[in-house]
């Protein structure tokens, strides 16, 4: 039935689709609150404590890893207007590095006992189907960070389960978010409402890119046993 191919096809892309939901979201509620009589007042602060921000914005990214339900990666797209799109990404970046280490030492000491206790079932389900190839392992951590059906937030308390080592973790944790800079890049016309339809235009073809990359690697590439996910 219709309504049935169209449940699968959310499950099947569901990674792709929160992202797109939140910046959706976090643009309509930017657009909101630059109507009101305190954006004045909050740009004026953010250009004043500049460094002070980016720091409170590295520091809950971090607890949006170590803790999923903080929404760490909304407030620093959100922060585009505020800091700048690079440093918005900066501290996007950093924070990602920062707890997804953390996160990755909490997984290797205390395993499914701590992932219980923040992941529901289905979560925790496909963490244990994973399984990654010794010699391809920054190329599988690179591949579920960015088109994985599993939030990143699980990715990184797996990988130190699985006992990726840490380097290679390291290394396709941050390849993935570099590959997330256009993102912000674009975002920041979208933002200012300066080239709204390229930019637009530019981000749509992106998912697009991406939704066509994660059939390529997770139909394709699964059978070389680079990793084995059930759908």
């Amino acid at each position: 039935m219709p309504h049935q191919k169209i449940g699968i096809w959310i499950r099947k892309y569901s990674h792709i689709i929160t992202i797109a939901a939140a910046f959706v979201i976090t643009l309509l509620a930017y657009f909101w609150f630059a109507s009101s009589s305190y954006y004045s007042l909050m740009l004026s602060w953010s250009h004043q404590n500049s460094f002070l921000l980016f720091s409170i914005l590295v520091v809950i990214k971090v607890f949006g890893i170590v803790w999923p339900p903080i929404p760490g990666a909304i407030l620093t797209i959100g922060s585009i207007p505020f800091l700048g799109w690079f440093s918005a990404y900066l501290a996007d970046f950093i924070g990602n590095y920062l707890g997804s280490s953390v996160a990755f030492y909490i997984g290797a000491r205390w395993g499914f006992v701590f992932m219980d206790k923040i992941f529901d079932e289905d979560t925790i389900r496909k963490i244990r189907r994973i399984k990654i190839k010794s010699d391809r392992e920054i190329e599988a951590i690179f591949v579920l960070c960015l088109f994985g059906g599993i939030i990143f937030e699980a990715i990184c308390y797996g990988s130190g389960l699985l006992k990726v080592k840490y380097k290679n973790f390291v290394i396709g944790t941050i390849l993935s978010n570099i590959a997330w800079l256009p993102w912000f890049y674009l975002a920041k016309d979208i933002f200012a409402k300066r080239n709204l339809y390229v930019s637009v235009i530019g981000l749509l073809v992106l998912i697009l890119v991406m939704l066509h990359l994660r059939h390529r690697f997770f139909e394709y590439r699964a059978t070389h046993e680079i990793i084995e996910e059930s759908q």
